[in-house]
């Protein structure tokens, strides 16, 4: 099952309900989806569009598009049926003298660009035309997976697809549900689960509350167990882009633990980028957060104390009141936090730090 619903897009059929039954602000017009297909084709694909979508008979062509390639262009005749409405597969009686359309649009090659399924028959038709034309299939799975790998494709999807996606990136992360009342034992005046005991002692009218509790963090430690492998790839990706930040501790088990050097934040401030001493301390955060929002806080002090130059002398300034009002100046800001890194960080490193956050758990 697909992420998008092609039935978002209304019916090319004027008379079909999708049409007369849409609501305001959804796709109501017959055309849409040719338009979806040649903002497709123009955005995502990054093709010129030379036949665009128009009302009246099509004289065989939906869109003509032209791709850029380094060994010179090839035209495109884009034939567009939206059958997602429909439970039948797309008949041959669709789609007539592909070879012929094709030429007599001066084109190179032939795309059906389909939300349904094409009969055998049609296939069978399409096949053959490749053996005289370029054939570049576009089905709903292909469409949608090039929609959403494109940062133009996502923002097209969001307009003709507000559901699906609504419904796809609403939660990222769905409670776990495990265990249920039934696995907790009721012994001792206490309700017992995986090792963990509610006492209610002899007023019984308090085992309910005993029980959902133990139910509830049972679930949640399921929940660290299940997403450990993915935090632990998350933090191998964080430690391989900067392995210096980090000591191994058993190179044969893949663990490792902060520097916690405050110098080599300078450093890498000064040889990079000061969102990249953001991102270190932010991951350095899930072995101890206090210790990584404090160094943060004297990183952030030394950089502007530019009379400081080594460890030790940043010692001497510790015990200064200016160095005090500063340092609670900078935790005051709140700088080691979610909204602030987010805006900070490309893509790569951000992708990594969300995965940490989604599937958190604790580094011993």
């Amino acid at each position: 099952m697909g992420i998008l619903d092609f039935t978002e897009i209304c019916s090319a059929n004027p008379s079909h309900k999708s049409v007369k039954q849409s609501k305001p602000g959804l796709s109501r017009c017959p055309s849409d989806f040719e338009l979806f297909a040649q903002e497709f084709f123009s955005e995502v694909k990054g093709f010129e569009i030379f036949r665009t979508v128009s009302v009246g008979p099509d004289l065989g062509i939906d869109i003509g598009v032209e791709q850029r390639t380094e060994h010179g262009s090839i035209r495109w005749l884009v034939s567009c049926k939206h059958y997602a409405h429909s439970n039948g597969s797309i008949p041959v009686t669709h789609e007539y003298g592909i070879v012929e359309k094709v030429k007599s649009w001066h084109c190179d090659g032939f795309i059906p660009f389909y939300t349904g399924v094409p009969t055998s028959s049609l296939s069978q038709l399409i096949d053959g035309a490749e053996g005289f034309i370029k054939v570049e299939r576009y089905y709903k799975d292909r469409i949608e997976r090039e929609l959403l790998t494109d940062p133009a494709g996502s923002v097209i999807a969001a307009r003709y697809f507000p559901k699906s996606l609504a419904n796809h990136y609403r939660k990222i992360i769905s409670p776990v549900e495990k265990y249920t009342e039934r696995d907790v034992i009721l012994e001792n005046n206490a309700a017992n689960l995986l090792g963990m005991s509610s006492y209610y002692g002899d007023d019984t009218s308090q085992i309910p509350h005993s029980v959902s509790r133990l139910v509830k963090y049972a679930n949640i430690m399921a929940g660290f167990q299940k997403h450990k492998p993915y935090f632990d790839i998350a933090m191998n990706d964080a430690v391989a882009l900067f392995p210096a930040m980090f000591n191994v501790i058993d190179a044969s088990k893949n663990t490792f633990e902060p520097t916690w050097d405050l110098m080599s934040l300078i450093e890498l401030d000064r040889a990079a980028a000061l969102s990249d001493v953001y991102f270190v301390c932010s991951v350095w955060s899930f072995w101890n957060y206090r210790t990584a929002n404090i160094l943060f806080a004297d990183f952030m002090v030394l950089r502007e104390e530019r009379d400081i130059n080594s460890a030790d002398e940043f010692e001497q300034f510790r015990k200064s009141p200016q160095y005090k009002a500063a340092h609670y100046a900078i935790l005051k800001r709140g700088l080691l936090t979610p909204g602030c890194i987010g805006i900070l960080l490309q893509d790569d490193k951000r992708d990594i730090l969300a995965r940490l956050l989604a599937f958190a758990n604790s580094m011993k």
